[in-house]
């Protein structure tokens, strides 16, 4: 088996690079095996490539995660996550669809005409975009777009264009009590869109953001797409992250004075 032992992550670091906080996360997504595993028993670990992180216990108590092994679940997970996977999941979606972004414009947007079906039919939709008059949306400003000395905006001009467009989808659904958007001032650290949460065949796309300064969010280092039946811890940490940004969001005045204005409108 062409590996090299010595080529290897520690689940600190690992932890850090998949966006997950809990221990328990980490080891339900790894096969420990002892080194002369390697040898007397390939076939389980043949078995477990590309499904789980291999990990080497050492005499310490240990573990080394074999870095190919982690390169090959990572791909495993999903090769990559575009837009046109955001829309898919929104529309196989029956009960609830869950978004986070900075700005989410590329699910919202995209998928316009999916969350409008979607909310027609009784489906419940939350967003969750980053609060631009707080200061965490200004440190994203600083880490994404400051060059040459300023700052050209992009972001804020993103988020105006999902404030518009979530407007239109309201009033397509005719402003419905289905769909609810809030804003929040955390570091922002993922992407996510989340499908039919509560169902045993709940399923998710994350988008891991990058860490280097001046890269949009969007092209993130890691592209994630993590059933509930299958990585079952793997996804409620995921969920746990949005809903606790969720509990701690505020609603965005404008879509509220918006719906406020216009709903009793409709009636008449």
């Amino acid at each position: 088996m062409d590996v090299d032992l010595n080529d290897f992550l520690r689940g600190n670091d690992i932890m850090e690079d998949l966006g997950i906080k809990s221990r328990a996360t980490l080891c339900s997504i790894t096969q420990k095996v002892k080194k002369d595993d390697f040898e007397k028993n390939p076939e389980l670990i043949e078995k477990n490539r590309g499904f789980k992180l291999i990990a080497v216990e050492e005499l310490n108590g240990r573990f080394r995660y074999i870095r190919n092994f982690y390169n090959e679940y990572l791909l495993q997970q999903k090769k990559r996550r575009d837009i046109a996977q955001d829309v898919s999941l929104i529309e196989k979606s029956k009960s609830t669809v869950d978004i986070l972004g900075i700005n989410a414009l590329g699910p919202i947007h995209s998928g316009r005409e999916k969350l409008i079906d979607f909310l027609n039919k009784n489906g419940k939709v939350r967003i969750l975009l980053l609060d631009p008059s707080l200061n965490a949306f200004r440190e994203r400003e600083r880490k994404e777009e400051l060059h040459n000395g300023f700052i050209a905006g992009r972001l804020r001009e993103e988020y105006r264009a999902s404030i518009g467009i979530c407007k239109d989808i309201i009033n397509f659904t005719d402003f419905k009590n289905n769909i609810e958007i809030r804003g929040h001032d955390q570091t922002p650290r993922m992407a996510l869109v989340i499908s039919d949460r509560d169902e045993d065949h709940a399923v998710l796309n994350c988008n891991i953001y990058p860490l280097e300064d001046n890269v949009r969010g969007l092209t993130g280092r890691h592209k994630l797409n993590i059933s509930k039946s299958d990585r079952k811890s793997h996804f409620s940490e995921y969920m746990g992250h949005f809903v606790e940004l969720w509990e701690g969001a505020t609603a965005i005045s404008e879509i509220e004075s918006f719906i406020q204005q216009n709903r009793d409108k409709t009636k008449k």
